[in-house]
């Protein structure tokens, strides 16, 4: 059943325009609803003025068990502290099961855990320990992962199904295998790692796409507040971000994602400058992102330009490689002849 909340003398709301959350800057654009209504069940179904609220009730014949009277009061969204803690050891994978079976966190945490065991682990864990767990710290949510929505039983069938298969990985990974002999395997083949293939396979994705994976990168590399523009008519502006300094100090980049096979044309470049120093920008810095080579009067540009950063393909790879993103190291070992020498017959090598 339905309750209203109506002549709220000042209602604040995030809900203007299409979007359905919003991130950094955003949240500063609050709008007060003065006389408010607001209707809602389980989740909110619609707010307004007192008026177009009761508007909606009656044309919709909706149906109403409770109706509050908030005259002379403010109401506000609730606030959800959403985070994720990028560094951090140990994990609460058995309090999970414990969860899953009944117990209740407050049992838990009398008991000493929950939040507290990786509080604890964390201050007892080594500074490489740390640097390492670091690296897996980082997620993002897909375009289709923000149009989902879960409620408990989809939760917990989602996180059943992910048990599973961790648990047939780690079976699978501890059985013992056997390698056929008849199966040759030549290493010439194997180059799914190296440069070249890698830049082949970036110049492969989709223009969105690449635009998508260059602001996954960059979320890596700190920057924040990342987000695509998605527009065809953007004037060279494919994305923007924020890189803080430190504390006091941030900058508002720009970026352009560039796929090319060969040298880009400096005019692309110039038209990216362009944009950069229009006033309505205000850009503090700009990246040109290309899978492709850029020509000596490029780097001209840039060295002139303080606001011009350039990333061609060979640097793009590194960035990768440097931030094992989307690639997985591998260690090749070459034989020491000169520690082996000592135990060849004395006229081998010579």
């Amino acid at each position: 059943m339905r309750t209203l909340i109506k002549n709220i003398s000042s209602l604040c709301t995030l809900a203007n325009g299409n979007k359905l959350f919003r991130i950094g800057k955003e949240m500063q654009d609050i709008t007060e609803i003065k006389n408010g209504a607001i209707l809602f069940s389980d989740k909110i179904e619609f707010t307004g003025t007192t008026i177009e609220v009761e508007n909606h009730i009656k044309t919709n014949n909706i149906e109403v068990k409770t109706t509050i009277d908030a005259r002379g009061k403010t109401v506000i969204p609730g606030f959800c502290d959403s985070h994720t803690h990028i560094v951090f050891a140990g994990n609460r994978s058995l309090e999970f099961g414990r969860r899953l079976r009944g117990t209740t966190y407050k049992e838990i945490a009398d008991e000493g855990g929950g939040i507290l065991t990786t509080v604890k682990a964390t201050r007892n864990a080594t500074w490489e320990k740390l640097v390492e767990t670091s690296k897996h710290g980082i997620w993002s949510l897909t375009d289709e992962g923000w149009k989902i929505s879960l409620d408990y039983e989809g939760a917990l069938n989602l996180a059943k199904k992910w048990v599973k298969i961790h648990r047939d990985k780690r079976r699978n990974k501890s059985a013992n295998t056997t390698v056929s002999d008849e199966i040759d395997i030549d290493d010439n083949d194997i180059d799914d790692g190296d440069a070249s293939s890698l830049l082949e396979i970036l110049k492969g994705t989709t223009p969105t796409g690449f635009e998508h994976l260059c602001g996954r990168l960059l979320r890596e590399y700190d920057f924040e507040d990342i987000e695509i523009t998605q527009k065809s008519h953007d004037g060279g502006i494919d994305g923007t971000a924020v890189l803080k300094l430190n504390s006091f100090v941030s900058m508002n980049v720009y970026f352009q994602c560039k796929k090319y096979d060969g040298t880009v044309p400096i005019g692309h470049i110039r038209e990216f400058l362009g944009v950069l120093a229009t006033e309505q920008n205000g850009a503090d810095r700009g990246l040109f992102i290309t899978t492709g080579t850029l020509p000596k009067a490029a780097y001209e540009l840039e060295r002139k330009n303080t606001k011009l950063e350039l990333i061609d393909g060979e640097k793009l790879v590194e960035m990768f490689q440097i931030k094992e993103l989307g690639v997985k190291p591998r260690t090749v070992y070459d034989s020491d002849i000169a520690f082996f020498a000592q135990y060849m017959p004395d006229d081998v090598g010579n």
